[in-house]
């Protein structure tokens, strides 16, 4: 399955020095009709850009102009297409400063409800950090590490008794989720914003809590979905673009080869500092075991892992989680289900919503499966990372992903944590789909991303329903606009490209709508379909996890 490009991350843009005299008050609006491509950093996503939606002026250069909007996405337009408020200044090249991360704000898509304002430094908890005496031994070992892992990942001997905010802190890896149970923070450093960690090329840096705390860290590097020639057999791909057999092959065998140079590095930089490690099998389904490299220092386990085809990556969990291949203490079944039922959200309109599902940015590349299945599991207090759910799915080069095949892997892991994945083929409408949201299960749906169709989503969400007063009025002018919906021809020969996999995580009775979640950042947490949309756009695959 392929995930359509596009995600939107919540993040502030500081300003030009040169131009933040003449430019700090300049906005615009877009005259196009056509759908405009924004982008911050590696993430894109091409939208249809509202009349009145006003964006701010931060560039010049000769007859472009670059425009932010509200979360902080870039666009560079040619004048011809912009109204601007006043006059700009003469044209000159300008180059803008780095971005910087700013506290992140989730709206609410519902009017009147509260916005939740996340930090990249704030902690999921109020407990305070922990200032344990240091020893010099251990001061000078401390040192050691950081410097050979090139990030400030330890300030004491027990990372996992930290306040997982001050460790975000000083890693400046921004947050990704917060709920009220665990949380995670999320660094990508793809393209040219290259990181180094134990030597070598970082693409992805993780760090999970739970009640406050370090749970785990997942460092990803060389790997199927972000590898440079992997991407460009996607690309292709999605463009009808033929692929020959000795393409396939040549970026296999690079990536191989790319992943055992990276192990190999790693694996001296951390033998010259721990010693030799352990060989063991990491894992507690017998059919998602690797053979990992281990090492340990004071109560942490470092493991490196590489299995063939995939990824070379490094995660650091407590030593006790290791010696237990990976299992953790589990909330049993009347627990689970009592924390679900808690989790379900009733508003004065009718909405129905579930709460507290952890956000995992897919990133660029198609691992919409994968993350959203990391999202899923870790809702229901299965720890996931979506890296190696997308080696069980058997995910392709870039990304694309078969979902049967991923089913059958979740299911295969999750038994072991006394759960298991069911697939239901009730109809797709709310009726049906009410008694699993209320719960506090949501649905694992797989569907197809249709421009009109994310259009309608985009306008529902943050437009309609920010203003309504009357939600009777509202129904009507949904039921109105359903009835001119263009049926979604699977005949399409780009059909099969834009197949997706998001969550649906809520319903309205009253208006026939669903609440649905997308693995692309905060912005898409939660947005609004009505059933007939849905129902066009529907592969009419349903999975949910039971317990």
């Amino acid at each position: 399955m392929k995930s359509s490009a596009g995600r939107l991350g919540l993040l502030a843009l500081l300003l030009a020095a040169s131009l933040t005299s003449s430019l700090a008050t300049q906005t615009a609006t877009v005259t196009t009709s056509d759908p405009v491509s924004f982008a911050k950093g590696i993430s894109r996503v091409m939208r249809p850009v509202q009349p009145d939606e006003v964006f701010t002026v931060i560039a010049v250069n000769g007859d472009l102009i670059t425009i932010a909007d509200v979360d902080g996405y870039q666009a560079t337009l040619s004048r011809s297409v912009l109204k601007i408020t006043n006059p700009l200044p003469s044209p000159t090249p300008v180059t803008n400063t780095a971005p910087t991360e700013s506290p992140v704000t989730n709206v609410s898509p519902s009017a009147g409800l509260p916005a939740t304002v996340i930090s990249p430094n704030s902690p999921p908890s109020s407990q305070p950090p922990v200032s344990p005496v240091i020893s010099p031994e251990d001061a000078g070992m401390i040192k050691k590490l950081n410097d050979a892992f090139q990030i400030s990942l330890w300030a004491n001997t027990n990372l996992w008794n930290e306040d997982v905010g001050a460790v975000a802190g000083r890693l400046n890896w921004p947050q990704e989720s917060n709920t009220s149970f665990d949380a995670s923070y999320r660094h990508y450093a793809l393209g040219n914003q290259g990181v180094t960690i134990l030597g070598t090329r970082a693409y992805s840096m993780a760090l999970y809590a739970r009640n406050g705390h370090p749970d785990y860290v997942s460092i990803m590097f060389v790997n199927k979905g972000d590898f440079g020639e992997c991407e460009e057999i996607n690309k292709k791909e999605h463009s009808h673009v033929p692929v020959s057999a000795d393409e396939i092959e040549k970026a296999t065998d690079d990536l191989n080869a790319a992943v055992k140079k990276d192990a190999e590095t790693i694996n001296t930089l951390l033998t010259a500092l721990l010693g030799d490690p352990e060989i063991r099998v990491f894992g507690i389904a017998a059919d998602n075991r690797e053979d990992v490299h281990r090492w340990d220092w004071n109560g942490h386990a470092i493991l490196l892992s590489c299995p063939h085809n995939e990824y070379a990556a490094i995660k650091i969990i407590p030593s006790d989680v290791a010696d237990h291949y990976g299992d953790v203490n589990n909330l049993d079944r009347e627990s689970i289900k009592e924390a679900l039922a808690k989790r379900v959200l009733k508003r004065d309109n009718g909405d129905v919503v579930l709460q507290d599902i952890p956000m995992v940015d897919q990133g660029p590349k198609g691992y919409c499966v994968p993350a959203t299945w990391e999202r899923y599991l870790r809702y229901v207090d299965v720890p996931a990372d979506m890296y190696v759910l997308a080696m069980f799915g058997n995910t392709g080069m870039g990304g694309g992903t078969n979902l049967t095949g991923m089913r059958e892997g979740v299911n295969s892991y999750v038994e072991s944590y006394h759960r298991r994945v069911e697939t239901t083929d009730v109809p797709l409408d709310v009726d049906h789909l009410a008694d699993f949201i209320d719960q506090g299960l949501p649905l694992m749906w797989g569907c197809y991303v249709i421009k009109d169709v994310e259009k309608k989503i985009h306008d529902h969400t943050f437009i309609d329903r920010k203003t309504v007063t009357d939600w009777d009025a509202y129904k009507a002018k949904l039921q109105a606009d359903d009835k001119s919906l263009v049926p979604v021809s699977q005949a399409d020969p780009d059909f099969a490209e834009h197949g997706h996999m998001r969550m649906i995580i809520g319903y309205n009775a009253q208006t026939d709508e669903f609440a649905i979640s997308d693995s692309w950042g905060q912005r898409f947490a939660e947005r609004w379909i009505t059933v007939k949309e849905a129902q066009n756009i529907s592969q009419n695959e349903l999975d949910y996890v039971q317990w």
